[in-house]
């Protein structure tokens, strides 16, 4: 949360310095578009490896976790 004018906590009071700036028809393209087929080929390996380890991860920490309600199952659960 953030202060307002007066000093106290407003949920409503936002930064405005993270709004994205204005979108034009000419800043978007397709993706892909203008690139090397071998640089697009690494840029798809490195996507499905990083979803293979991510994948792996996830079953690692669901095979960690006990019955018992501790502190380290509640670490892995917000992990996955």
């Amino acid at each position: 949360m953030k202060k307002n004018i007066e000093g106290t906590f407003d949920k409503t009071a936002y930064d405005t310095s993270i709004i994205r700036p204005q979108m034009r028809v000419e800043d978007i393209q397709m993706r892909g578009q203008g690139m090397a087929p071998e640089r697009l080929k690494g840029i798809k390996k490195g996507l499905l490896t990083l979803h293979t380890a991510e994948t792996m991860a996830v079953n690692v920490y669901k095979h960690q976790i006990t019955s018992e309600a501790s502190e380290l199952n509640r670490l892995l659960i917000a992990a996955m």
